[in-house]
C-alpha cells in the first residue's frame, strides 16, 4: 500500500494516523510492518486510530462448515473421510451467532499501534458452559476507534470480516468439560503459520490435537 511505498521517505510529523490495517484476526492482512513504519511519523503525544485492537477467542460449535463437512459424506461410493484431517489444518471464516459459543471468551492478545506487535502466543483454559458438538475456537477483534467508540467482529455482529475459526476435533461435550489450548503465530519459517495445540477433556476421556495452518480461507 501507500504507507509501505513511502515509509522510507521524509514525512512531516503528524498528530494522528488513521489506518485500516485489520485482518480477520488482525495479522492476516500483513499490515503491521506498515503500522510500525507509520508510527515514526507521529509527533510526541500523537495518536493512532484504532488506538487498541483486542483479540479474543472462545470455543464454539453446533454449526455446519460445508468446506469440511463435504469430506464426511460418501461421494459416488468413495470414502473421502481421510481428507477431513487435511481440511482441519486450515483456518476458516464464519458468521456465528452468540449461541454458538461454548464458554466465555478470553483475551488472546492486545495490539497497541504502532507496536511493536506480538508475540501472538497464549495458553488458555476454558470451562464449557453448555453441551453440544464442539467444532472450533473462534477468534475476533474489538478495535477502539475513539473514547467510547469501538468496532467489533464478535459473534452476533455481521461484518465482512466475520470470525476466524481454528478447527478442533469434532466431539460431543457437556457443561463442565474443559478445553486447554496453546495458540500462537509461528514466524520461525519462511512464512508465518498459525499453530494450536492442546487437549479436550470430557467425561469420556481426553482428546489431544496439534494443528497448523498456513492457509486462511
Amino acid at each position: 500500500g501507500v504507507v509501505e511505498e513511502v515509509r522510507d521517505h521524509r514525512v512531516e510529523p503528524v498528530d494522528l494516523v488513521v489506518g485500516e490495517f485489520l485482518g480477520r484476526f488482525l495479522v492476516d492482512d500483513w499490515m503491521l510492518p506498515a503500522v510500525a513504519a507509520a508510527g515514526r511519523w507521529l509527533r510526541p503525544g500523537g495518536a493512532f486510530c484504532p488506538s487498541l485492537v483486542r483479540l479474543q477467542v472462545a470455543p464454539c460449535g453446533d454449526f455446519c462448515l460445508p468446506v469440511v463437512d463435504v469430506f464426511r459424506e460418501s461421494f459416488d461410493g468413495l470414502d473421502l473421510s481421510p481428507a477431513v484431517a487435511w481440511a482441519t489444518n486450515a483456518c476458516y471464516s464464519a458468521l456465528l451467532a452468540p449461541a454458538s459459543l461454548f464458554a466465555e471468551p478470553q483475551l488472546f492478545a492486545d495490539f497497541v499501534p504502532p507496536g511493536p506487535a506480538g508475540p501472538f502466543d497464549a495458553s488458555l483454559e476454558f470451562s464449557l458452559t453448555r453441551p453440544g458438538r464442539l467444532h472450533a475456537l473462534a477468534g475476533w477483534f474489538t478495535a477502539t476507534l475513539a473514547p467510547g467508540v469501538t468496532l467489533s467482529t464478535e459473534p452476533g455482529v455481521e461484518t465482512h470480516w466475520g470470525q476466524h475459526l481454528f478447527l478442533l476435533p469434532e466431539i460431543d461435550v457437556a457443561a463442565g468439560d474443559r478445553v486447554e489450548v496453546r495458540l500462537w503465530l509461528d514466524e520461525t519459517g519462511s512464512e508465518a503459520d498459525w499453530r494450536w495445540r492442546g487437549t479436550i477433556r470430557t467425561r469420556a476421556g481426553a482428546t489431544g490435537f496439534d494443528l497448523v495452518s498456513d492457509e486462511w480461507l
